[in-house]
């Protein structure tokens, strides 16, 4: 959702959308002040994925080593056992996969994401029973069990999946609304090699480097929170900054409206509660790839704490925890999608002009 991207989400945030307020918010804004988020609760019957107050941001997605550090005192520790690898007064460590695990990557069609588990246990014994190979995997982003089936090369052309799900429906196997997947399935024993100087150590769980509270380092960047190395989805390495939401906030907004060009603070408020919402709807989005959201357009910008600017970081300052919700069929407040994007041509479009989707009622055109 980069503000110079002209195709990534049409829609936006429309009047009938209403917004629910957490906890309280100053009427003006006011300096920044870096803090930790509390899980959001409310009276109100809101739903809304699991949320510990902490997002993670793949922010190297996919990579063969990642160099964690700070300018600060850091320790590095085995995530799971909390023993410490390794520590410095400053400097960084060097994060690579040592050999033990091997990953294949295959196209599977999935036919459906049920959030019952019976269901999706009679599926996957029904494809099963017909000489599929089957896979499952859960969505938190949308509460439910993705159903696949099939294992296809990677080399499987735009063409030849084509045809082949259509053959499957054909079939009665699959229903019209199947698409296909590119799933990796990872066996043996993942171990990570940390090095630092002449120093290495190894280990079979994710590292986490923490600073104290000070500024932590992934791939040379400055972030807030802190740092991790993890195996992601594809069989690579990937380099995760988990922090409170609102100092992730802090390092969006002023990527997707900057304030060096719009400083107007009523606009930089919409964008932080656009960006808000957005970010607690798409908890778990990237869960099999070790966290929630990617730092880039395929989601929204995030720069960290090198993109931070006073204008914006007041703004989520001053809607600290306001979220944009709509009431579903059950009268229950849920997280809008929040789609935005920075060129309209004088009017957004409703959802099912731009998605394969049927129509949703906040997502309609307006001027």
């Amino acid at each position: 959702m980069h503000p110079f991207s002209r195709t990534v989400r049409p829609g936006a945030l429309l009047p009938c959308v209403t917004a629910v307020l957490f906890t309280a918010c100053a009427d003006q804004l006011t300096a920044p002040a870096a803090r930790l988020s509390a899980p959001l609760t409310s009276s109100a019957a809101l739903v809304m994925p699991a949320f510990s107050g902490n997002i993670r941001i793949g922010v190297v997605p996919t990579a063969s080593s990642v160099i964690l550090g700070s300018n600060s005192p850091w320790t590095l520790r085995n995530k799971r056992t909390g023993a410490v690898v390794f520590s410095g007064a400053s400097g960084s460590a060097t994060v690579e996969l040592a050999s033990g695990s091997v990953s294949r990557t295959n196209y599977r069609l999935q036919i459906v994401c049920t959030p019952s588990v019976t269901d999706r246990d009679a599926r996957l014994a029904l494809a099963a029973s017909r000489g599929y190979v089957t896979y499952s995997a859960f969505f938190a982003g949308a509460n439910c069990w993705r159903v696949m089936i099939g294992e296809y090369p990677p080399t499987m052309t735009f063409l030849q999946r084509v045809a082949e799900k259509n053959r499957i429906v054909g079939l009665g196997h699959a229903p019209a609304t199947a698409f296909w997947q590119s799933t990796t399935i990872t066996t043996g024993v993942t171990r990570y090699k940390v090095t630092r100087g002449t120093d290495v150590a190894f280990t079979e769980d994710p590292v986490v480097l923490d600073a104290g509270g000070e500024l932590v380092r992934i791939a040379s960047l400055p972030y807030r929170g802190i740092a991790e190395v993890t195996r992601n989805g594809s069989g690579s390495l990937a380099g995760v900054n988990e922090l409170p939401l609102e100092e992730y906030l802090y390092g969006v907004v002023p990527r997707e409206l900057p304030p060096t060009i719009w400083d107007q603070p009523e606009a930089q408020k919409a964008q932080a509660v656009a960006a808000r919402t957005y970010a607690l709807r798409g908890l778990g989005k990237r869960a099999a790839d070790g966290f929630d959201l990617l730092p880039t357009t395929s989601d929204q910008v995030y720069g960290g704490y090198a993109a931070e600017h006073h204008v914006s970081s007041a703004a989520v300052d001053a809607t600290a925890g306001i979220v944009a919700t709509f009431k579903d069929a059950s009268n229950n407040d849920r997280l809008i999608e929040a789609l935005f994007s920075s060129t309209t041509g004088g009017w957004t479009a409703s959802n099912e002009e731009i998605f394969n989707s049927a129509p949703v009622s906040y997502l309609r055109s307006v001027p």
